[in-house]
């Protein structure tokens, strides 16, 4: 996998991840991109129904922002988002950066980095790296050998997987499997 989560094996950091906001990930080259982003990540958070999103919309976010003389950039900054935790009353926050590249004239999300921060300690919770390639699933993994590599070549799947939708719900997905994996370590112990 091109998505690798890095988590504390604390459980008492993973009882705070209950409230979280997720803000609009900083992407230089297209920031409605990356607004379509985090929103897309907000939205599978929603469906597993494991981590309870407050809404927050960019004009809230700008106005908070402006409340505490800060910019976007500073989002990623661990003091800022405690900061801003404590106005949106959560118990974390997302943010992160990434990078768009163009394959076939089309923009993909080449690479990301996502921070979970408790707003109360300014500790992150994980962290969340998409390094550039595709990101296979068993779907596109059968699509790809099926077509032989003529119907769908490897620009096509790398073009289909690094879609917002796509990145986003395997994000959330790895996210939510390797909070699992410490819970039910933790629970053996």
């Amino acid at each position: 996998s091109t998505i690798d989560v890095s988590i504390p094996e604390n459980k008492d950091l993973l009882k705070s991840v209950k409230n979280a906001a997720v803000t609009p990930i900083e992407i230089k080259e297209n920031k409605n991109l990356g607004a379509e982003f985090s929103e897309s990540i907000a939205h599978y958070f929603i469906k597993h129904k494991r981590i309870q999103i407050v809404a927050r919309n960019r004009k809230e976010l700008d106005q908070i922002l402006g409340e505490q003389k800060a910019s976007r950039a500073a989002i990623f900054d661990e003091e800022t988002v405690v900061d801003m935790g404590k106005i949106q009353g959560v118990d974390v926050i997302m943010s992160g950066v990434g990078e768009l590249k163009e394959v076939n004239s089309k923009p993909i999300i080449h690479k990301y980095r996502l921070k979970m921060i408790n707003v109360e300690t300014g500790v992150s919770v994980l962290s969340v790296t998409k390094e550039p390639g595709i990101e296979w699933t068993p779907f596109l993994l059968f699509k790809y050998i099926i077509g032989f590599g003529y119907i769908w070549n490897k620009e096509d799947i790398l073009i289909e997987s690094s879609t917002v939708n796509h990145l986003s719900e395997q994000t959330v997905k790895q996210i939510l499997h390797a909070i699992e994996k410490v819970e039910k370590k933790n629970s053996k112990n």
